[in-house]
């Protein structure tokens, strides 16, 4: 099973707006694949969980989008936090990732 939430704070000229996945559900039990309209979040959650399971520093990332993560993460006009838990069918082993403070690059797995 997959639990996710996450929040991307954007500056858009004079506002900040902010994004959190609305078209997604939260909680994806046997995740086989993820489908909805254009801009509902399924690439960003894809692209956080990527984050989180290999940080930038894995160099045995695909160049293109180990570029994607490093630009989702170092981005001038937009912070982000995420956090995701992966857990077995028996609910025995349980994953965690978590990018809490949108002021560090801090990601604990």
């Amino acid at each position: 099973m997959l639990e996710y939430d996450y929040l991307i704070q954007r500056n858009e000229g004079n506002s900040e707006v902010k994004y959190a996945p609305l078209a997604i559900p939260k909680t994806l039990p046997n995740l086989v694949y993820i489908e909805g309209p254009n801009s509902s979040g399924k690439s960003t959650l894809l692209n956080f969980i990527a984050l989180g399971l290999h940080g930038i520093e894995n160099r045995n990332l695909n160049p293109v989008l180990l570029e994607k993560l490093k630009t989702i993460l170092n981005s001038d006009h937009q912070k982000i936090n995420f956090c995701f838990t992966i857990t077995d069918e028996k609910n025995d082993l349980k994953l965690i990732a978590k990018k809490e403070n949108v002021n560090t690059n801090e990601i604990k797995l």
